[in-house]
């Protein structure tokens, strides 16, 4: 299989996860190189023949001090983005705000969530800075689902604001 689109851009370091908005306006990439989250807008439709294409720069980018190796990332249904990192012990949310010109994510005052037990986390992350946090993300309706090999599955449910 040969792929039909292909993404670079000078601020996705070692990119670790990725996830298209439900209505698949966005795609955001997790990059666990420089800790920070790009955010790509689709490209109109009719001007990539129907085809799945994203803009070239990132309308977005989350560089928030707070991100440590972040590792997956997924859109609310009210396009929040969560962000889990590898090497904290929180996952992170961001609102959407529509700026003049096109869509950001808030990078002031994210809402975060520990995930378990904070001794358990220093002692893995002790071991390797960039593996103690959780993982895997999966959203659906207002539930997320949050892994990790310390702490399991834990459900959340997500209230916008």
């Amino acid at each position: 299989m040969t792929p039909e689109f292909e993404l670079t851009h000078p601020s996705v370091i070692h990119p670790d996860g990725l996830a298209f908005s439900k209505c698949g306006t966005w795609l955001a990439v997790a990059n666990h190189g420089n800790n920070s989250v790009s955010i790509f807008s689709r490209r109109n439709k009719l001007l990539a023949m129907g085809k799945l294409r994203y803009g070239s720069e990132p309308i977005s980018i989350i560089a928030d001090e707070r991100l440590r190796y972040p590792h997956s990332v997924a859109f609310t249904q009210t396009n929040h983005l969560i962000v889990t990192n590898a090497g904290a012990n929180y996952f992170s949310a961001y609102g959407p705000r529509v700026g003049r010109f096109r869509m950001h994510w808030n990078k002031a005052i994210p809402s975060q969530t520990s995930v378990g037990e904070d001794s358990v986390f220093q002692n893995v992350n002790a071991e390797n800075k960039m593996e103690g946090g959780p993982k895997g993300l999966a959203i659906h309706g207002n539930n997320i689902a949050v892994c990790s090999p310390e702490f399991g599955i834990k459900i959340y449910t997500f209230r916008e604001g």
